[in-house]
């Protein structure tokens, strides 16, 4: 606990946070939180819990993918056929020189076209329907062919919230409200604020050094689901344990809201996020290994594990959530600051949780259970040299790929480097099904690949 206490202390002073938090979860819910303040914040105003309500910003967009994917379920559209099909208001056919259509989709994955708009589609939040239809009838400006790449875009996913309304026949923000955030027992969580005492305030730093209070307004219009909410971080966890439980075999009341299929689909990278070193890095919050966008999901692959989730940031406000799909673990934070870099906090807490965490939820308990059998035989036959037992643990490719005496050597020097007692502390760590990682305590990890058979076997072996 004194561990993520320092590190949210230190994040508030680093980054002049009024109001900073971070909670850590499993697919339990909260397991630990802390907050902190900044020396100099204000007196009055910048305590922050996991129950008060902020504007969670861009991490609405998932809410909005989740409910495209729901009525496209119910096969009341399309991903692939082209946006404007389900906007009568859209009256410019395809914009676009070489004819493309611009689909659902495109505009899900930040992939349309359109280009980058933050600062200015935050503000978009307090323009009235009229104002937004009005956008659209004049026709917005594509920066670039459809396809070609990623450009983040708010006016995307406002145009997906007139095509929630359109297809659904109530407003984008009730479907939300009604049809996924109430069945998941989301209280704190509504494109309405609350009540003052139970919002926190957001504050900005003027170039004099004082902190200015943030107003905080609801929107105005269907376009506001690509930022337009207000949550708490237990309800944020909650949305992040409902992807969670979509690696899970066992049925939930959840899967009414939207099938486990369709919460995987919406984790998986379907556009990459490329580094170009020309263009000034607008709001990729990530040092990683890789990094793209699903549906209104981002994922980040770092060295040790794949994550996913979102940013968020306003005026008065900087959030993050993300989440371990493979280990059921995961991270909420927030700067009551505005744009606070709240992935940092985020990012670094979650590395710390998941590093620390030896008994970290896995996927299946089948996996687990086959995975410590095979890793316990594994280290066995360092000393055995029972062929038929060697043949039942390994894949036919094994030892044609690495003869047996070379690999014998390998896993010999593996384990003799070192201390002797590195594998007295050491864990089973499950990358997937069929991948996993026997970690010493000195760090030093033998990495597992599975074969794709009835019954798996080791297939190859690596040494890190």
């Amino acid at each position: 606990m004194s561990a993520l206490n320092d590190l949210v202390s230190n994040f508030a002073s680093h980054t002049h946070s009024p109001a900073s938090y971070c909670a850590l979860f499993d697919t339990t819910g909260i397991v630990k939180d802390a907050c902190a303040r900044c020396q100099d914040a204000p007196p009055v105003g910048t305590a922050i819990s996991s129950e008060m309500q902020f504007p969670i910003a861009s991490i609405t967009k998932s809410f909005a993918a989740v409910a495209i994917l729901k009525l496209r379920d119910q096969g009341k559209l399309s991903l692939r056929a082209p946006f404007w099909s389900y906007l009568p208001e859209w009256t410019h056919g395809n914009r676009l020189s070489a004819g493309v259509d611009v689909t659902i989709e495109d505009l899900l994955t930040h992939s349309a076209g359109l280009p980058t708009d933050d600062p200015w589609g935050d503000r978009q939040l307090l323009a009235s329907q009229a104002e937004l239809l009005q956008l659209l009838q004049n026709g917005p400006s594509f920066d670039i062919p459809v396809g070609e790449r990623y450009r983040y875009s708010n006016l995307g996913y406002m145009i997906l919230g007139l095509i929630i309304s359109s297809v659904a026949g109530v407003s984008a923000r009730t479907f939300i409200e009604n049809e996924i955030i109430a069945p998941l027992g989301m209280r704190a969580t509504t494109f309405v604020r609350a009540s003052t005492k139970c919002l926190a305030q957001g504050y900005r730093r003027s170039a004099f050094g004082a902190f200015e209070r943030e107003p905080t307004a609801d929107s105005n219009n269907d376009g506001a689901v690509f930022g337009g909410l207000f949550s708490c971080a237990a309800d944020l966890v909650i949305w992040a344990r409902f992807f969670l439980q979509s690696y899970s075999d066992i049925a939930s009341p959840w899967d009414s809201v939207l099938s486990k299929a369709s919460r995987r689909e919406a984790q998986t990278l379907r556009q990459l996020i490329e580094c170009d070193p020309k263009v000034p890095d607008l709001g990729f919050e990530d040092t990683v290994d890789g990094r793209g966008y699903g549906y209104g999901l981002r994922v980040f692959a770092r060295s040790e594990y794949l994550a996913v989730g979102h940013s968020g940031g306003l005026p008065g406000v900087g959030c993050h959530l993300r989440w371990v799909p493979a280990r059921g673990i995961g991270s909420v934070a927030v700067s009551m600051c505005s744009y606070g870099p709240a992935w940092s906090l985020a990012r670094t807490a979650l590395d710390a949780f998941a590093e620390q965490r030896v008994d970290a939820q896995l996927r299946a308990s089948s996996s687990s259970v086959l995975a410590e059998s095979l890793s316990q035989q594994l280290l066995n036959f360092a000393t055995q040299r029972n062929v038929g037992d060697l043949e039942r643990v390994f894949s036919s490719n094994f030892f044609l790929d690495t003869p047996e005496s070379e690999w014998r050597k390998a896993l010999t020097d593996w384990l003799n480097k070192g201390s002797t007692q590195v594998l007295d502390g050491a864990r089973l760590i499950m990358i997937s099904k069929l991948a996993f990682a026997i970690e010493r305590i000195d760090g030093r990890r033998m990495k597992v690949l599975l074969s794709p058979e009835t019954n798996p076997r080791i297939q190859k072996i690596s040494f890190i």
